[in-house]
């Protein structure tokens, strides 16, 4: 693989994929899964806690808690799958919403019909919409 130098390291743009957002809410969809657990991945996360009876430290891995309007935060596209039963849809709909308020450059597509990692994310359209935003982003030095 060739180096490119021509390009800061600076985070210019963010891609998500159907990421966790704010961890104390990730059973209020269905999931395959009991979140609040402490052998659950977000209670692995927090060091495996009950994530419900340890909020504070569940707090501290909530995205949304770090986004405020004087947060210089790059522009974000998310892709998150209607179907998905890992990381409820919601979770990213959060995030959108929040980045929005507080004035934030985000973009949110739902891929209709889609599981967490299905192959719709993987399709010749979602890599043009990625492709196309990272090359608006991205800055050369």
């Amino acid at each position: 693989m060739k180096w490119r130098n021509d390009y800061s390291d600076k985070v210019n743009a963010i891609v998500d994929f159907y990421g966790p957002t704010d961890i104390t809410k990730m059973n209020e969809a269905p999931t395959t899964a009991d979140y609040t657990v402490p052998d659950s991945p977000v209670g692995i996360l927090i060091g495996k806690l009950d994530v419900t009876k340890h909020e504070e430290k569940a707090q501290k891995a909530n995205v949304l808690n770090y986004i405020t309007k004087g947060r210089d935060i790059p522009p974000i596209i998310i892709f998150h799958g209607s179907k998905d039963r890992i990381v409820p849809f919601e979770q990213s709909a959060m995030l959108h919403e929040k980045l929005l308020a507080e004035n934030k450059e985000s973009i949110i597509y739902k891929i209709v019909g889609q599981d967490h990692c299905g192959p719709g994310f993987w399709q010749d359209e979602v890599i043009n919409l990625i492709d196309d935003f990272l090359e608006k982003h991205m800055k050369r030095i």
